[in-house]
C-alpha cells in the first residue's frame, strides 16, 4: 500500500513524480499515465444526507467541486433476489439518467473538467461511456467528440448524437 501524501495530487507511478491536481493534465512529463494519490476516505458523518445523488459523497473526492454537473445520478434502487442459492442485492442501474452506471463517473469527470475551464473533450467508447459523456458534456456546455468502433450499437450512437456529440 502506498504512503498517503499530504494533499491530493497526480502521481506518475513509474517515477513517483507528483503534479498539482487542480491544473489540467492528462499525462506525466515523460508521457506516461497518471494516478491520483491515495486519499483518506470519509466517515459516515462526512456524507451529506440532504442530497439524493452521488454528490452526497463529495467529501471523498480529490478536489472540491462547488458546482457539480448533475442530472440526478446515483441513488439507484437495490432489489433483493435469490441468486445461486443465496440472497443478493441487485442495483437497478438502468434507472440512471442515460441508463448506465457510467453516469456517476461522467458526472464527476465532467464537473472537474468544467471547473478547470475545459471547453472540448475527446472520448473513445463502444457505447455506454460515450452516451454518458455526451450527456454530461452537453449539460456542462462542453463540446464532445466521441470515437466509436464500427461494432457500436446504433442506439448508443443515436443517444450520443442526440446530446450534440460529434461521432
Amino acid at each position: 500500500m502506498a504512503t498517503p501524501v499530504a494533499a491530493a495530487c497526480y502521481v506518475d507511478p513509474a517515477t513517483g513524480t507528483t503534479y498539482p491536481i487542480d491544473v489540467p493534465r492528462w499525462r506525466s512529463d515523460m508521457g506516461g499515465p497518471l494516478l491520483v494519490s491515495e486519499l483518506p476516505g470519509i466517515a459516515p458523518a462526512d456524507i451529506d444526507r440532504t442530497r439524493r445523488s452521488l454528490w452526497r459523497y463529495r467529501r471523498a473526492l480529490a478536489v472540491d467541486v462547488p458546482e457539480p454537473v448533475s442530472m440526478g445520478e446515483g441513488m439507484t434502487p437495490l432489489v433483493e433476489r435469490r441468486w445461486r442459492g443465496t440472497s443478493a442485492l441487485f442495483k437497478l442501474e438502468w434507472m440512471s439518467p442515460t441508463g448506465s452506471f457510467k453516469d456517476r463517473g461522467a458526472s464527476v469527470m465532467i464537473s472537474a473538467l468544467r471547473q478547470q475551464g475545459v471547453t472540448h473533450l475527446l472520448e473513445d467508447s463502444s457505447g455506454n461511456g460515450g452516451a454518458a459523456i455526451s450527456a454530461y458534456a452537453a449539460a456542462a456546455g462542453i463540446r464532445a467528440k466521441i470515437l466509436v468502433p464500427a461494432s457500436t450499437q446504433p442506439a448508443k450512437i443515436v443517444q450520443a448524437r442526440a446530446r450534440g456529440a460529434e461521432i
